[in-house]
């Protein structure tokens, strides 16, 4: 099997920018083969396929919405990972669907590994310099629509993702770790690296399930991009960062 790595997002605009800039950044020196594909749906759509074909291929599903993997074969990839949003507002949305789905593609050499925003990727820009919280700003509505698009652009501190350096990546690194370990863990910190192990995403989900989504309808505000970059990397990366 080639040492090629599958990023697969449901969209293609921001969900590239976000990807070239972290290739840029972090993936410079890596010798694996890059690809990108979108689902260009839902994640749900996504789920529906796999429950009515447990045999699926999901190279030769992507294959057909996107032609630069035309040559490729599911052999030919080592490593898939994919990035999702919430999506709570959908038709079809369920919040079952996301746990199973959490549970069945937990391996990136497998069948994948699933990453999930909240409410969606936007979330990554959804940061403010001058203010850090656990909770406050930090929940927004995630059964309804509300122009969360529109709201983050009005009010990031990052509004050009072509533009995140390296210091920034800093910021929105701590900022999405101490988010994340509030929303499982409810502390407001940068953990040691063996509690920021726990931070994987089925607990996370589960968490969000319980303490938000559940009793108020809504989601803690987190990127899975950030998450995806300090689990690749593992602890040198974890710990390099200036907390």
């Amino acid at each position: 099997m080639s040492n090629t790595i599958l990023f697969v997002f449901e969209g293609e605009v921001l969900e590239k920018q976000i990807f070239d800039n972290i290739k840029k950044n972090f993936f410079s020196e890596e010798k694996s083969t890059m690809l990108i594909a979108s689902f260009k749906a839902e994640i749900y759509q996504l789920y529906k396929q796999v429950k009515d074909d447990e045999f699926l291929d999901l190279v030769e599903l992507l294959k057909e919405k996107n032609h630069s993997l035309a040559e490729i074969n599911r052999d030919d990839v080592s490593q898939i990972y994919m990035f999702f949003d919430y999506d709570g507002h959908a038709s079809t949305a369920s919040d079952r669907i996301i746990s199973d789905m959490l549970e069945f593609f937990n391996e990136e050499t497998d069948q994948g590994k699933l990453y999930i925003s909240y409410p969606m990727a936007e979330a990554i820009r959804d940061l403010d310099r001058e203010r850090s919280c656990c909770y406050e700003r930090c929940l927004v509505h995630a059964k309804k629509n509300i122009k969360y698009k529109e709201s983050v652009s009005l009010n990031s501190s990052f509004k050009d993702i072509k533009k995140i350096s390296n210091e920034d990546w800093n910021f929105i690194f701590q900022n999405t770790v101490r988010k994340a370990n509030c929303i499982v863990f409810d502390k407001f910190i940068y953990p040691e690296y063996k509690i920021f192990q726990k931070l994987i995403q089925p607990n996370i989900f589960e968490s969000q399930a319980v303490k938000f989504i559940e009793p108020y309808e809504k989601v803690a505000v987190l990127s899975a991009f950030p998450l995806f970059i300090l689990e690749y990397f593992g602890e040198k990366k974890y710990e390099a960062i200036n907390v």
